[in-house]
């Protein structure tokens, strides 16, 4: 698999379909079998739009999920809701968010009062890559590489204010992953702790 960063493609070429090839604004030209786009996705409003719900960039929710109808909550990527590790609204586009806030909706829905609390995350399985990512990197000050690229076992670590926010990791051992979960959640203050954080002979427990 290569990565071809800071490029864009610009035209599909084949007679039919499936594609024959790619072109690149670079002018590379890319011979493939077929062509797959992932670019996210436009959040189906309309209908709540009909039914006079309040609308931002999804159907904008509580903590527990209900809209501005008391009788109507949202859940899964069309859900604007408040995410209390991180202070913002957010909408997020994964299986697991959706499937952990469709049953706290139901739970509300049922006369529960539940709050949205889940660190939202990521994970893939790409042919011999494992990744896992968790938090909100979009704020950032500053980043610091847990491990080498060499080695194809490392972690990203992105932190605002000395605070952990997210991380995003490459074959590293599951065993990180709670430590690094509650640095987030946390918030806490790891100044003058780089140097730990980069080494990952250093257990990242130790730093909680």
């Amino acid at each position: 698999m290569t990565f071809l960063t800071n490029d864009v493609v610009t035209e599909i070429r084949g007679q039919s379909c499936p594609a024959a090839a790619v072109i690149t604004r670079s002018g590379r030209e890319l011979l493939c079998d077929f062509v797959c786009i992932a670019v996210g996705i436009v959040p189906n409003v309309e209908l709540a739009q009909q039914a006079g719900l309040t609308i931002d960039n999804g159907v904008v929710v509580n903590e527990c999920l209900q809209s501005s109808h008391p009788d109507v909550y949202a859940a899964g990527d069309v859900a604007n809701y408040v995410d209390r590790v991180f202070g913002k609204r957010r909408r997020v586009e994964h299986w697991g968010h959706a499937e952990y806030c469709g049953q706290l909706a139901g739970q509300n829905m049922a006369g529960a009062h539940n709050r949205y609390d889940l660190l939202t995350y990521v994970w893939s399985d790409i042919f011999d890559l494992h990744l896992e990512f968790a938090g909100d990197e979009g704020e950032h000050d500053q980043v610091l590489l847990r491990g080498r690229f060499e080695d194809r076992s490392f972690a990203v670590l992105y932190l605002t204010q000395h605070a952990l926010t997210a991380y995003f990791a490459i074959n590293t051992g599951a065993r990180e992953f709670p430590a690094l979960q509650r640095l987030i959640r946390t918030k806490k203050d790891l100044t003058g702790k780089e140097p730990q954080l980069k080494d990952p002979t250093v257990a990242m427990k130790s730093l909680l």
